[in-house]
């Protein structure tokens, strides 16, 4: 009897601890940068892919981490969402991100920029880069490869 009880209380205790420390995960990324990275770190980036809850709503609901490709799904747009740190010895005063899309073939697609300014040295800040179904080439993206420019 003792040894039962032993036994149920370490299983409780075991599942109490385990799901206390659930959240919800994401799949953080970290892809290959050019430029100017003696002055420019990626921190972490994400990649999430976000569609409509059917064909005839607009509500739109993020469906997972990644470039997802699936036909019956109604996937509307990708976020790649990054934080970046200056690790120069001086205030960044404006900062262009590119991110260029690649496709499983490592062939360039497209690609979509966003601008940072006035980031102090040993700061960090965040960037999203959103890419819409209607942009060319949506279906074919599988990797990116993001580039910092200072000047």
């Amino acid at each position: 009897m003792k040894k039962q009880l032993v036994i149920i209380g370490t299983i409780a205790l075991l599942v109490c601890g385990g799901l206390s420390g659930c959240q919800e995960s994401q799949t953080v990324y970290k892809p290959p940068t050019s430029g100017d990275t003696d002055e420019v770190e990626l921190l972490n980036c994400t990649i999430e892919t976000y569609a409509a809850i059917n064909s005839s709503s607009s509500q739109i609901i993020k469906i997972g981490d990644g470039f997802i490709h699936n036909s019956t799904s109604n996937i509307s747009y990708y976020v790649i969402k990054g934080t970046i740190k200056n690790i120069a010895s001086y205030i960044l005063h404006n900062i262009l991100i590119t991110v260029n899309f690649y496709d499983e073939n490592e062939s360039y697609l497209a690609n979509k920029s966003v601008r940072i300014y006035n980031l102090r040295r040993n700061f960090t800040d965040d960037f999203e880069v959103p890419y819409i179904k209607q942009y060319p080439f949506f279906d074919n993206i599988t990797q990116v490869v993001i580039d910092f420019k200072t000047k």
